[in-house]
């Protein structure tokens, strides 16, 4: 007797089975959404995705199916016996039996026992006047069979062209596939390259059956057999049993029986044939999670140091502060300086060179808000370049480019992002420090002191000297006070001289304080705009990997067992 592969240890409980599956199913449906989302070049493959919607619709309509229902198809070529094979087993003759062609045109069941089978031999849709009930044969030792939906196929073979449909929509919808091969075929090509050997990994639900033995010896038999154990074991079919049958002398038929009944007493035949389905569907889309090493811990902090300092060097952030720190010396000679120099630079055509360079720093500022530009622009997308291939080099295809086009999805905003960054840190153009208006007023105080002290000597010298008439007060004809009055004078211009050189220094130093915390400001503004337009959609489709890394590993079977690292 052939090893019955329906014969389990103790199993976990139906609703443990269910559970489990339908995690795996819920899984595979996120794997079908993340994958569908990746499309072009070195996307998931279409066929896949397909495939996995067809095993993922066809999963959740037989579970949601009778569960006390087990669906078995007797599938084979012309001439194999299958649906004598088939009448033998219902005990009447219900299938037309023919030879040298092709006679079962459509599906016909037998149902053992009375529970309603109605909504599943519909979701098989089978024909209402193929649908047979074996209900009095559980009165006659069966009833370890209530519940089998056995199935007789066209022939595989058949010359009518939705007979081959019709076999693979069936094969791909049955819980357990008998396939019923004959001695003089058992070795056909066709057979085994298009149904058995893509069904590998559904030992567990699978049978072969040798059938009209009584065409043989005894000696033929066991050679025929051998060859045929050769040929699956060849074939990854190593645990698929191989039953020895006549439907014309009755010999195996038992052990058929037994085999049958033993898949119908474990109600498990369902849910190992979705698990196989599951499993195979899966392991194709193992590769685009690639292996242990490769899940993704996000962009690391020096990348992201290293993605901004880039950004700024781009937009020429230290050009931009000494321009502005020149500026601001350059604005506050206005406040601070010693007005007897900028009347000296006037006189000499100086100031208004002041003026222009004063201008075209501004313009120069300005004009960075608009972002970088021609060169700078190409070190902008060689960082991007440069970050998507740190970040993706070592994942699988697709996951490597489509992290690379998240670090580039909003390329080209980046430059005006960068500049509107820059803008909004550098102070205005017409603010003034506080300290610069009471140092302003100073010097004016000063000058005006040096101007009156300049006036009265010159008085003085006029009235005192020359002799002038005598009604002019004694304070503007008394030439003694002369030296005080000219002493006077120098120290105001003095004070005022080293007042304006005092603040300059004073102004070149809070120039440098304050270009300190603008580059600063500038730098954290642009990592922002580094971390909003590339981290941010980097990270999401790194997080989208490792949550596909996590969905194979619940749809695999592993959901009990931690997740790579």
């Amino acid at each position: 007797m052939a090893d019955l592969p329906f014969r389990a240890p103790p199993a976990p409980t139906e609703q443990q089975i269910t559970a489990g599956l339908s995690a795996r199913l819920v899984a595979l449906a996120r794997m079908i959404q993340i994958g569908s989302a990746r499309r072009g070049r070195n996307a998931f493959s279409k066929k896949l995705l397909a495939d996995a919607e067809e095993v993922l619709g066809r999963a959740g309509e037989r579970m949601r199916l009778s569960s006390s229902h087990t669906v078995v198809v007797l599938a084979g070529g012309t001439g194999s016996g299958k649906s004598s094979l088939f009448n033998r087993l219902a005990g009447a003759d219900l299938s037309t039996v023919g030879v040298t062609r092709p006679v079962t045109r459509d599906a016909h069941a037998c149902v053992w026992g009375e529970a309603a089978s109605g909504p599943i031999l519909d979701w098989l849709d089978v024909p209402a006047r193929y649908r047979y009930l074996r209900a009095s044969a559980l009165d006659s030792g069966e009833d370890d069979l209530a519940g089998l939906v056995l199935l007789d196929l066209p022939d595989h073979d058949s010359v009518m062209t939705h007979a081959g449909e019709l076999v693979d929509q069936l094969v791909n919808m049955a819980d357990v596939m008998v396939w019923v091969l004959d001695p003089q075929k058992y070795a056909d090509a066709a057979v085994h390259r298009r149904f058995l050997v893509p069904m590998a990994g559904h030992s567990d639900v699978l049978a072969v059956v040798l059938n009209q033995s009584d065409l043989l010896d005894s000696a033929q038999v066991d050679d025929c057999a051998a060859d045929l154990r050769r040929l699956l074991d060849f074939e990854d079919l190593h645990e698929v049993p191989i039953l020895v049958t006549s439907a014309v002398s009755g010999a195996g038929l038992a052990e058929l029986r037994q085999l049958l009944g033993d898949g119908v007493a474990a109600r498990r035949a369902a849910a190992t044939r979705i698990s196989a389905d599951l499993d195979g569907v899966i392991s194709r889309f193992k590769p685009y999670a690639g292996d242990a090493s490769a899940a993704a811990s996000g962009v690391r902090a020096a990348s992201k140091t290293r993605l901004a300092d880039r950004l700024a060097g781009a937009a020429g952030v230290s050009a931009i502060s000494d321009a502005l720190r020149s500026a601001r010396e350059l604005r506050a000679v206005d406040f601070v300086g010693w007005p007897v120099a900028w009347f000296v630079q006037r006189l000499s055509g100086r100031d208004p060179i002041r003026k222009v360079r004063l201008g075209m720093l501004w313009n120069d500022l300005r004009s960075v808000t608009a972002g970088p530009a021609g060169a700078q622009q190409a070190e902008v997308d060689n960082a991007l370049t440069d970050l998507g291939g740190e970040l993706a080099d070592e994942l699988p295809k697709p996951w490597s480019q489509t992290v690379r086009t998240a670090v580039r999805s909003r390329a080209d905003e980046i430059p005006a992002a960068v500049g509107s960054a820059i803008g909004e840190a550098l102070p205005a153009e017409d603010s003034v420090v506080w300290w610069w208006r009471l140092a302003g007023l100073w010097q004016g105080l000063l000058l005006g002191t040096a101007a009156v002290a300049i006036v009265w000597l010159v008085l003085v010298i006029v009235f005192g000297i020359f002799h002038a008439d005598a009604g002019v007060p004694q304070l503007l004809s008394d030439t003694g006070a002369l030296p005080w009055i000219g002493a006077g004078a120098v120290a105001a211009l003095g004070l005022g001289a080293a007042t304006a050189s005092v603040c300059m220094r004073l102004v070149a130093s809070t120039a440098e304080h304050e270009n300190t915390q603008v580059t600063a400001d500038m730098r954290d503004r642009i990592a922002g705009v580094a971390d909003e337009m590339v981290i941010v959609p980097a990270e999401q489709e790194l997080s989208e990997f490792n949550r596909y890394r996590e969905e194979v590993r619940i749809a695999s079977g592993d959901a009990g067992t931690a997740p790579a690292s």
